[in-house]
């Protein structure tokens, strides 16, 4: 691909000259932006797993020490502290494999519930299911969890004093060693509990501070939907223009509804092209580099539409059209690069290298405000507005449309449709939903790791909580003849 890469760099040096490839594997494209995400949330069940094998432990302990006189008889009847050993790990694990049973139980439904959740944000989710691999992971971790959970309460039969046991004939006779291993364990389980639960914090504020990050419009009280002429009698540049315009001034004298517009791919929903363009009178940054930028194609009252801010000049107009002369408006983004310190209204642009002379001059018409292209993490970056109907390229075709209402913006929705179809019949009306919509996908799977780290947080307090609960209940127990 690199060889690939020169050999086009050669043919084509004004837009290949510095341009490389990076070949990345399918998986890889695919997985590595959650693979992040999913580590945490497995780092969250690690801790979740080792709560539970404390809580195991202690009430393990508590069953050993009702046990320890039945123990000292056993031991002083001939059974080896080996063969009692392994019979504590066997009832670990019994009861951590009961668990786990039951566990899966609940992951079935947990599973259709996540699908339900996760469809749109983790890859694959199709092929989400209880698998044989899965079975066997989970029996494993049981294993395990069981033999770590038993581990203490059969080391604290190992170390018993049989003389001691029997000649004290009560269960006073151990009472603070044993309690204090027990409090060990509910303080370990406590404090990996309140990581947990910081780790829930940290993200709820990171998820509200995404929230509030200045998107460049206002999604509400907006709605879209998508509507794409291609096919038979859309070929033609002058048709698909005739049909936008129509359409939107049938839209705009809709009662509720306060103006509409179509642009190539709305925001939050699709990462726009670039287009390499020459600044009049500059001279390229580098032998064969130009500069770039991205670019969508809009009709007239896009901007107000969606209430992105006119900082200077002016919007396009219906009267834009070939025949008059090429505009175009930047962001102020672009503006900042490639103009520090002037006033870029007036200047002129090009298409394609300073060779490219079969592209018009394009006037700056207007800057406009940064908005954020494909999620609200992404920085804004430079970007350049044609009008539909000065684009005569085969891909200036629109696919989306916003309608900016006075109402809820839902209620207009079937209008909507109709006005369409009164333009063409034959075309689809899709993806009809409210801007809100579209912000809250955006932000979708921050939303679900927050929620399941909440999910958590919330179940590792419960078992520490029980864990308080069932020392100090065991601790009171022992104590009776004591308090009276």
């Amino acid at each position: 691909m690199s060889v690939i890469a020169r050999h086009l760099a050669e043919l084509y040096p004004d837009s290949n000259t510095g341009q490389t490839v990076n070949v990345v594997a399918l998986e890889e494209d695919l997985a590595g932006p959650v693979r992040a995400t999913l580590l945490v949330l497995w780092g969250a069940v690690g801790l979740v797993l080792l709560i539970v094998c404390a809580n195991v432990a202690n009430l393990l302990l508590a069953r050993a020490s009702a046990r320890h006189r039945e123990i000292a008889i056993r031991l002083a009847l001939g059974a080896s502290r080996h063969t009692l050993f392994r019979q504590l790990l066997t009832e670990s694990t019994l009861l951590a494999l009961s668990g786990c049973v039951f566990g899966l139980l609940l992951a079935h439904w947990g599973v259709s519930a996540l699908k339900l959740l996760a469809a749109s944000h983790l890859p694959r989710t199709e092929e989400f299911s209880l698998d044989a691999a899965v079975l066997a992971f989970s029996f494993a971790v049981a294993i395990l969890a069981g033999l770590v959970s038993g581990l203490a309460p059969a080391l604290q039969t190992g170390r018993a004093n049989l003389h001691d046991t029997l000649r004290s004939g009560s269960r006073a006779s151990a009472i603070g060693p044993r309690l204090g291993g027990r409090s060990l364990l509910v303080i370990v389980e406590t404090a990996v509990g309140v990581v947990v639960v910081i780790g829930a914090g940290l993200l709820l504020r990171s998820f509200l501070r995404i929230e509030q990050i200045p998107l460049g419009f206002q999604p509400r009280g907006v709605l879209t939907f998508r509507v794409i002429p291609r096919g038979q009698g859309y070929s033609d540049f002058s048709r698909r223009s005739a049909f936008y315009q129509q359409t939107i001034e049938r839209i705009d004298v809709l009662p509720g509804v306060e103006s509409a517009a179509a642009v190539t791919f709305i925001p939050l929903t699709f990462v726009r092209g670039s287009k390499g363009f020459t600044i009049e009178g500059r001279q390229p940054i580098a032998p064969g580099q130009i500069p770039m930028a991205g670019y969508d194609v809009v009709t007239p009252g896009y901007f107000p539409s969606m209430r992105i801010p006119l900082r200077e000049g002016r919007d396009f107009s219906w009267s834009d059209t070939t025949e008059t002369q090429p505009v175009i408006i930047i962001n102020e983004a672009m503006a900042k690069r490639y103009w520090p310190g002037e006033d870029p209204l007036g200047k002129r642009i090009r298409q394609g290298g300073p060779d490219d002379r079969e592209f018009p001059w394009l006037t700056i018409a207007g800057i406009v405000g940064d908005t954020r292209e494909f999620d609200p993490l992404t920085a804004p970056r430079p970007t350049m507005y044609f009008p539909i109907k000065q684009f005569a390229d085969p891909g200036g075709i629109l696919r989306d449309w916003v309608v900016r209402t006075t109402v809820d913006p839902l209620t207009v929705a079937s209008s909507v449709r109709t006005a369409v179809w009164s333009v063409d019949k034959n075309l689809p009306v899709t993806r009809v939903r409210t801007m809100d919509e579209v912000r809250s996908t955006s932000i979708a799977s921050e939303r679900l790791n927050l929620l399941l780290f909440v999910l958590f947080a919330s179940l590792a307090l419960l078992l520490a909580t029980v864990g308080i609960f069932g020392v100090m209940a065991y601790s009171v127990a022992e104590r009776t003849r004591e308090i009276g």
